[in-house]
This record gives C-alpha cells, sequence and structure tokens, in this order.
C-alpha cells in the first residue's frame, strides 16, 4: 500500500476523532464505550488505541483536562 492510500484511508478517522469523539468527550456524561459505538470504532479498546494514536493522550487524560466530570474506560 502506498504512503497516499495510507493517508487516504486515515482521514475519515481523524475526521471522527476531531468532529465526534472530541466533542463527545468534552461536552457529554457518555461513557468510552458508548462513544466508541456511536463514533464506528466499535469497541472501547479500539476507540482508546486510535484516540491515543492520532490525539497523543487517553479519552480518559483528554476528557479530564476538558473539565468533563465523568470519566468510564473500563
Amino acid at each position: 500500500m502506498s504512503e497516499l492510500t495510507v493517508a487516504i484511508l486515515a482521514v475519515p478517522r481523524v475526521i471522527t476523532l476531531d468532529l465526534g469523539a472530541r466533542r463527545l468527550l468534552e461536552e457529554s456524561d457518555w461513557s468510552v464505550e458508548r462513544i466508541a459505538s456511536a463514533t464506528g470504532f466499535g469497541t472501547a479498546a479500539n476507540f482508546r488505541s486510535a484516540f491515543r494514536r492520532e490525539v497523543g493522550t487517553t479519552p480518559s487524560t483528554y476528557r479530564k483536562s476538558s473539565g468533563t466530570s465523568q470519566v468510564d474506560e473500563a
């Protein structure tokens, strides 16, 4: 697979994290499992892995830094 193909395939994941998951972590009290399902990552483990890779921190740490009190990464 070429670098361009890999970059193109990564765009939907990055957009989902930027426009969906981050907003839900910041503005909702949804669990990580619910956010993972709602944003198409399937499992909390998949979501945490992608989030950490793209954002550089865990969803829990991101949420704490955004001021949302509910955290659920079980």
